[in-house]
């Protein structure tokens, strides 16, 4: 499965100009990178831009070329492999006389990260969200000079759908990063919730949000209570015990809510 982020470089663009994303979870390999300026470059060699990973400059350079607003380009060999908890930047090696560039790469999960499970990606969040309310968030995040948030989020409503499977001790886990098939809507729902709650979308009111939140929480319940089995994942990485539902310890089990035991979950 496919996944998208991008990074801002905002202004005028200056050589060793550098962008970082967010740390990657999970082993990826980047398939390709998409340029899109605001202002096209004007010097004939065009504005040049390299990647570093963990403070190495990688040899592929990406050439946004003069004149041009927009050019998608294909990583060279079988892709840039990019192992978890790396960090990875866009860098301006050329600046070209372009400004206001949005560095986009494409990327697919790592041999064996995904398994039987998935790895839920921004282009999944996208294709839930009209077009219309996509282009305005993306537009208001570079407007305000801000890092991406569709990774935070991804993160976020992973760690508690998965949080919630371990509560409810009726399923192994995946990889790091991945989710249960059948838990893909769920993630969507939360996911969903936090984008719109982010950029305050007329086309959902405060009643629509929060209808969104109870049905999303009343399921994370339910796995937490294990009225939920999901399909086993093919690599396990953490077996859960048997017994008695509920945790030991702080357990995330809705919005903005933390409860220590079961007991702590309030009922409907």
């Amino acid at each position: 499965m496919s996944e998208q982020a991008w990074v801002p470089l905002l202004g005028l663009l200056a050589n060793g100009q550098a962008q970082p994303f967010a740390a990657v979870s999970y082993g990826r390999n980047i398939t390709t990178v998409t340029l899109n300026a605001g202002s096209a470059p004007t010097d004939p060699a065009g504005t040049q831009f390299q990647v570093n990973i963990d403070g190495t400059l990688q040899a592929q350079v990406f050439t946004l070329p003069q004149n041009t607003n927009s050019i998608a380009i294909p990583v060279s060999g079988t892709g840039l492999s990019v192992n978890g908890g790396s960090t990875l930047t866009a860098v301006v090696t050329a600046f070209g006389g372009a400004a206001d560039v949005l560095f986009w790469i494409e990327s697919t999960a790592a041999a064996g990260a995904a398994d039987a499970w998935v790895v839920p990606t921004a282009t999944d969040l996208q294709g839930a969200i009209e077009a219309a309310e996509w282009e305005a968030f993306t537009d208001s995040i570079l407007e305000t000079n801000q890092s991406d948030p569709v990774p935070k989020i991804i993160t976020n409503t992973v760690m508690r759908i998965r949080t919630a499977i371990r509560t409810g001790r009726k399923n192994d886990l995946g990889p790091a990063g991945t989710i249960p098939v059948g838990a893909m809507d769920l993630f969507l729902q939360v996911a969903q919730w936090y984008f719109f709650k982010r950029v305050k979308s007329v086309a959902f009111g405060d009643k629509a949000l929060e209808s969104m939140r109870r049905e999303a929480n009343d399921e994370i319940k339910a796995i937490c209570d294990g009225d939920r089995i999901f399909e086993a994942p093919t690599t396990v990485t953490e077996t859960v015990p048997s017994g008695a539902i509920g945790y030991d310890t702080y357990v995330p089990s809705a919005f903005d809510e933390v409860f220590v035991t079961e007991d702590d979950i309030p009922t409907p």
